[in-house]
């Protein structure tokens, strides 16, 4: 058979119904045509390269599965550079597809794949033959999964043609094998914990990812540890009376004190960034026990004292099984009174700890994330997946959203705005049975709001809401500081709602709490991809938020 042939095959093998998100050039239209009209497998079209591999890295965020995308080479390629440094740094597994150009003289279109690779720090492999290319997609998906990195596959024009033979391949469904603890390491992790004064459990997406929540909440009672989670492990602990929320630049006023008291913390899973750790001012004079199976995010953005590569789940076994062997009782002792006395500390949890400043004309940016999270999941009864873009509205959407832990994440670990719509969209193909909300400033939204789109075309459940303060927030914010005016970020958008309505999605404009009630009260279940363009003002954002 030929090798684009081939190619379609193994794709259509490999993605057994999963989608392959890609847009269509002379690199990839052989094996796509072939995989479209001759195979059961499922394509998804975008319209913009980067919104391929956004679709492709929110799939995989969200179903645990390695995303695959496909893009022609040349300037799809440079297109797509922005969504790959976002997927790398996010260390999500997916494979993008793409090729070489003709093998001409001074062919306009040619670029150094392998140089895109390293700058945006993704892997890359290549086919140097055409017998190569169905094995080398093979090796580039098990090494996206095993290094969670996505991996750029070069199969060059060249080798379309070429007659080739449909290798046999090892399974690629197998899970991967569980990384143990090392047995000194986690006694001298508990060393420090059992002399803490006051130790502290930090949890973040490994602890997701690895089922562990109930079994890090049942270590942090044995040691006497309050808990608390990374930005993406928000409200992991929600409920429970040692939950002190979000570690970090984003902390609660409860979290901050305890946060300053603690001398020894203990992470599981999270990879204590600067935004988790204060640039790690907030590690100075405590002792560090992390807990990852990535190596390279050990000490990655400080020293640690005790580092631990294994699965969060095994360590955490580890850990509690060794202490039992030494104190029997750990597991029934009663929380010590520090611990107690935080459950009668309201502020922990509170979503509404603030002054709305929501008017007749605009709505408080708070209020909408509480008012629209808590309405489509119904009150928490309703799973969702959230996905977030970012910029000046973003810690005021995520610090009062409410959110299903391990079913929401953000766009934003390269700090490109205007990214989360398409990863969104990849987020409701990994499970459309659930309503996806994606929250966008108006900048980010004019970025992307075409892929609303393709959520049209297959009906996803899709809430997109725009946060329009028709400016680029944080540049209102910093010209001032030069002394120009904050009005010269100011832009006059055409109607969000008007363009979604356009391309065959419903559409609504709020400008004030009445109003956003009203819409979310007609919306019942969601079943189509719906823009909600909340009003809000520029100008409140920067004033002092009293507490009420």
């Amino acid at each position: 058979m030929k090798n684009y042939e081939a190619i379609s095959r193994f794709l259509a093998h490999e993605r057994s119904g999963k989608p392959l998100f890609g847009l269509m050039g002379d690199a990839n239209l052989a094996y796509l045509g072939h995989f479209i009209e001759q195979t059961d497998g499922r394509y998804i079209g975008m319209s913009i390269e980067d919104a391929v591999v956004l679709a492709a890295d929110g799939y995989a965020r969200f179903s645990g599965e390695v995303g695959m995308a496909t893009v022609t080479f040349g300037p799809a390629i440079t297109n797509a550079i922005t969504a790959l440094t976002e997927a790398a740094r996010a260390r999500t597994p997916l494979v993008l597809l793409t090729g070489d150009t003709p093998d001409v003289n001074e062919h306009y279109q040619r670029i150094d794949i392998a140089a895109v690779a390293a700058l945006t720090g993704a892997a890359y492999e290549r086919s140097y033959s055409g017998a190569d290319a169905v094995k080398t997609i093979h090796k580039a998906v098990m090494r996206a999964r095993a290094r969670q990195q996505p991996v750029i596959v070069n199969i060059p024009y060249a080798q379309m043609n070429d007659e080739v033979d449909l290798p046999e391949l090892p399974d690629l469904s197998q899970p991967a094998s569980v990384l143990g603890a090392d047995s000194d390491r986690v006694e001298d992790a508990l060393g420090y914990l059992m002399s803490a004064r006051r130790p502290l459990v930090l949890a973040g997406r490994g602890v997701i990812s690895a089922g562990a929540r109930d079994s890090v909440l049942r270590f942090a009672r044995m040691i006497g540890a309050p808990v608390m989670t990374s930005l993406i492990a928000k409200d992991l602990f929600r409920g429970e009376p040692e939950n002190l929320g979000i570690h970090g630049t984003l902390s609660n006023e409860v979290g901050v004190e305890y946060m300053g008291d603690a001398d020894v913390v203990i992470a599981f899973g999270a990879s204590l960034n600067n935004w988790q750790t204060d640039h790690y001012h907030l590690m100075e004079g405590k002792k560090i026990i992390q807990v990852d199976s990535c190596a390279e995010a050990l000490g990655k953005y400080g020293p640690v004292d005790v580092a631990i590569q294994a699965d969060v789940a095994a360590a955490v076994d580890a850990l509690a099984g060794t202490l039992l062997e030494a104190d029997p009782d750990a597991d029934s002792r009663p929380a010590p009174k520090y611990v107690a006395a935080l459950e009668d500390r309201p502020q922990r949890e509170a979503l509404d700890d603030y002054r709305s400043t929501s008017r007749e004309d605009h709505i408080d940016v708070r209020d909408a994330a509480m008012r629209i999270s808590t309405a489509i999941s119904h009150d928490g009864q309703k799973q969702i997946n959230q996905v977030s873009d970012i910029g000046m509205y973003f810690p005021s959407v995520v610090q009062h959203m409410v959110v299903d832990p391990g079913k929401w994440d953000f766009a934003g670990y390269f700090g490109a705005i205007g990214l989360a719509i398409p990863l969104g969209v990849g987020a409701a193909y990994a499970d459309s049975s659930r309503p996806t909300v994606v929250w966008v400033g108006d900048g980010a939204a004019m970025h992307s709001l075409m892929e609303v789109s393709t959520a049209v075309r297959d009906g996803l459940p899709l809430v997109v809401v725009v946060l329009n303060d028709s400016c680029y927030g944080a540049e209102f914010y910093k010209l001032e500081n030069f002394g120009s005016k904050g009005e010269t970020s100011f832009v006059e958008w055409p109607s969000f709602a008007a363009m979604a309505r356009g391309m065959g999605a419903a559409g609504h404009t709020v400008s004030s709490l009445d109003e956003l009630d009203s819409v979310l009260g007609e919306l019942g279940e969601i079943t189509a991809p719906t823009v909600i363009e909340v009003v809000t003002d520029p100008l409140e954002r920067f004033r002092p938020k009293p507490r009420s």
